[in-house]
């Protein structure tokens, strides 16, 4: 007589996690949801996280990440980021595939690790602090101000507190002059080791402003800085002598935090996806 397959067995073997999230979903609490979006945020280096860790960052008891495990059908926390793990690099592996046929290599690289490294928590605070602040002030110089322009407009769409101050070094210390406590000042530099860009922030710290970086997922004076950081897959590229880092992740950045916004504090019954 043939045997019985278990709920978390399918003809080609084991459920994969997101198999077993999807078979579970009516029975998972909010905590419980909340886990399953950190262990996919953090799939990738999932092998180097431990219970404890999970549990100081989202503020709850390591044995609620053991029971989550179990209902999933695992044995334990081990064999979930086991097979976790093992998921992440054959999909990862696949959608670099995918984009490959689109798109170069190096951007491929960057629109994935960009994804990987967006910590929703930190922007779901830093978003909270935009909306409620009196006044928010952007500074970019160079490339980074056009994106500097393209998330003031974005994040204008909800709130009328938005100013935006580029490159001109009098005005903007002006604009910085005007912040008090309470006040945002986002600086938007890919390296984060503009001078005049970390000179600002730190006028911007001594007004008791709140401080948000984003920058290239480097070690970098301005992130250092900040209060909030949030950061994009990039690296320096040089052409004929000229400074041309990828920006694709900055893009992918601004468009995610734009969506964010406007999905949390639009008043409208429509999504944006």
């Amino acid at each position: 007589m043939p045997q019985e397959k278990s709920p978390e067995q399918t003809n080609s073997g084991p459920m994969s996690f997101e198999e077993r999230v999807s078979l579970h979903m009516l029975k998972l609490n909010d905590v419980e949801d909340d886990i399953v979006d950190y262990l996919r945020l953090n799939a990738g280096g999932i092998s180097d996280i431990s219970i404890n860790k999970i549990a100081k960052d989202l503020y709850i008891c390591p044995n609620t990440v053991v029971r989550l495990a179990r209902k999933l059908g695992y044995k334990g926390f081990s064999e979930l980021k086991y097979s976790l793990a093992a998921q992440h690099g054959d999909r990862e592996q696949e959608e670099l595939k995918k984009i490959k046929r689109f798109l170069e290599p190096e951007l491929s690289k960057h629109i994935l690790r960009t994804v990987r490294l967006i910590d929703k928590k930190m922007l779901r605070d830093v978003l909270t602090m935009v909306y409620n602040a009196r006044r928010v002030a952007l500074f970019g110089m160079g490339d980074s101000q056009y994106y500097c322009e393209l998330l003031a407009k974005y994040l204008s769409r909800v709130s009328d507190n938005i100013e935006m101050r580029f490159h001109i070094l009098m005005d903007s210390e002006y604009s910085v002059s005007r912040l008090k406590e309470g006040d945002v000042a986002i600086f938007i530099s890919c390296t984060g080791e503009s001078s005049w860009i970390t000179d600002l922030a730190r006028l911007a710290h001594q007004k008791r402003a709140v401080i948000i970086s984003i920058t290239m997922d480097t070690d970098n004076t301005l992130r250092r800085i900040a209060d909030k950081a949030l950061v994009f897959s990039s690296e320096d590229k040089y052409f004929k002598n000229y400074n041309v880092p990828d920006l694709t992740g900055l893009m992918l950045l601004i468009r995610y935090i734009a969506n964010t916004y406007w999905n949390s504090y639009l008043n409208t019954d429509d999504e944006i996806v």
